[in-house]
């Protein structure tokens, strides 16, 4: 299926809300430097790009992207809880499998689809984990110190 016309992929969103953010960027840097200049009339005219850029920008963040973004972190976490399950099933088969004294081929063709599974749970936590980067020092500090408690047991 092929996109609608006028609809814009996610890369392309992506890509111009960077440059959004690029062009507020320079803007505020624009605005310091027209006060450190003294330029009141400079500044009052950056200011006033600034506020018709964020008022928009901030208004589609707000009403169309946050919400959703939201939304879907809940979906992948909820997925990624259910693919847990699967994965703990699957092994907890194959460690009682294991104990029989032969493996037969219904047992290999369910590992054979189970590998797929766990790979691409696998990156699709990874794709989820970089934004633990945006916690705060103390909450950072406490994961790291559960993970490695984790690691060890």
């Amino acid at each position: 299926m092929s996109p609608k016309k006028g609809s814009v992929k996610v890369g392309e969103l992506i890509s111009e809300l960077q440059k959004d953010h690029i062009e507020l960027s320079n803007l505020v840097f624009s605005f310091q430097n027209a006060l450190t200049a003294s330029d009141k009339k400079e500044a009052g005219k950056i200011l006033g790009k600034i506020v018709d850029m964020t008022n928009n920008h901030f208004k589609f963040e707000e009403g169309y992207l946050y919400p959703r973004i939201r939304r879907l972190m809940s979906e992948v976490i909820e997925k990624l809880g259910g693919e847990q399950k699967t994965i703990k099933g699957f092994i907890s088969q194959m460690q009682h499998a294991l104990h029989m004294t032969r493996v037969n081929k219904n047992r290999l063709y369910d590992i054979s689809r189970f590998i797929p599974l766990v790979s691409q749970h696998l990156k699709d936590c990874d794709d989820l984990i970089v934004t633990a980067d945006k916690f705060g020092k103390e909450e950072k500090d406490e994961l790291n110190r559960k993970f490695k408690e984790y690691r060890k047991k």
